[in-house]
């Protein structure tokens, strides 16, 4: 008989493992918990899927809208659908959309217009130019260099190209002895099998990044990782406004802020006043609100995260250098050093970021 090899396990991430939804589950669950009967849900979840959001299924069950005691006919009217937000994309210019799918062009325009964004220290592969005093590396020689020349706050890598944190690493350090990068969450991985993998974002690039350190006032609620806002942004030639904040808070040992890693929170933020008021873990039907960080105990809802104008006025200026993209959703960092522009969703970024925590 011959043997099975398994392939190994990748150490970057390169499927995203969204909050799954059972409907059938779910009509249960809205039945029993909510008085809703089958025939209503099938009724009311059509009129949201032919309504102005294009509720989808799923949609419909993790943000529990046939919970008429959570919404009234105006706020459920208010939800927008993600497939309603990409086809809303399909009808803007591919120039004016595909300036902000490449992370390292975004990144220079930003710098350009004097918008603090984090150091590029290096672009694995990707032939054209890369960032503004990055070094180009393309094979594991250049790896190796830029792993020896770390410091001590480390590095981030993640895609050129790519959205929901996939492929990104968070890295601690580099055991030159062992040739092992060291990643935040304790794992040594051998540079051999991490220049394998980088290869498959040989063509569009991989960048490494400074790794950010986070406000001296955030540091103690959520220890010292960052926690992105996003942003959400109506963009017109007339105005830019910002209508919606949300918080996306790390837990354990994840690598990245985003809301598919299991454990990590959401944080409804008041656009105004930097105010949180709402915190869950999770989507309906398992949705639970929570108050506190689960590492450092440190009390979530009513606090105020630092550095709110200065954010608001980094969001407004950087939407301004977006002009053509209606609906924007920034990813900001409030670090150590003031407010940074992270990255930026052209299409707003997934409904649910800024939805799902509002209550």
């Amino acid at each position: 008989m011959t043997d099975v090899l398994e392939a190994p396990e990748p150490h970057l991430d390169t499927v995203r493992r969204d909050r799954e939804v059972d409907t059938a589950e779910s009509m249960k669950i809205a039945m029993e918990r909510s008085g809703v009967p089958y025939a209503r849900q099938s009724r009311d979840l059509l009129a949201l899927r032919r309504g102005p959001g294009g509720i989808e299924p799923k949609e419909y069950y993790y943000y529990a809208l046939y919970d008429r005691s959570l919404y009234d006919d105006a706020a459920r009217a208010a939800f927008l659908g993600r497939w309603r937000v990409h086809r809303m994309v399909s009808a803007l210019a591919e120039d004016v959309y595909g300036r902000t799918t490449d992370k390292v062009t975004t990144q220079n325009l930003l710098a350009d217009a004097g918008i603090a964004v984090p150091t590029t220290l290096a672009v694995y592969g990707r032939s054209e130019d890369v960032s503004k005093d990055a070094a180009w590396i393309h094979d594991i020689d250049g790896l190796r260099r830029i792993f020896r020349a770390m410091t001590p706050a480390g590095l981030f890598g993640k895609p050129v190209h790519s959205v929901g944190s996939l492929g990104v690493i968070s890295i601690d350090g580099f055991d030159a002895a062992g040739d092992t990068v060291l990643a935040c969450d304790g794992r040594a991985i051998a540079l051999s099998e991490f220049a394998t993998e980088l290869r498959r974002y040989e063509e569009r690039g991989y960048q490494f990044q400074e790794r950010l350190r986070p406000h001296p006032e955030i540091e103690p609620v959520i220890g010292n990782r960052i926690g992105t806002l996003r942003v959400l942004v109506v963009n017109t030639e007339e105005q830019t406004t910002i209508i919606r904040t949300s918080w996306k808070i790390p837990t354990g040992d994840n690598m990245a802020d985003n809301f598919w890693r299991p454990g990590n929170l959401l944080a409804a933020v008041e656009p105004d006043t930097g105010r949180v008021f709402r915190v869950v873990d999770d989507v309906h039907p398992r949705l639970r609100e929570v108050s506190a960080h689960p590492d450092t105990g440190a009390p979530l809802v009513g606090f105020v995260l630092p550095d709110w104008q200065a954010m608001r006025e980094t969001v407004i200026r950087a939407s301004r250098e977006m002009r053509g993209l209606p609906l924007l959703g920034w990813d900001i960092a409030l670090t150590d050093r003031g407010p940074m522009a992270v990255e930026v969703e052209g299409n707003g970024g997934h409904p649910m970021m800024t939805q799902l925590p509002q209550g």
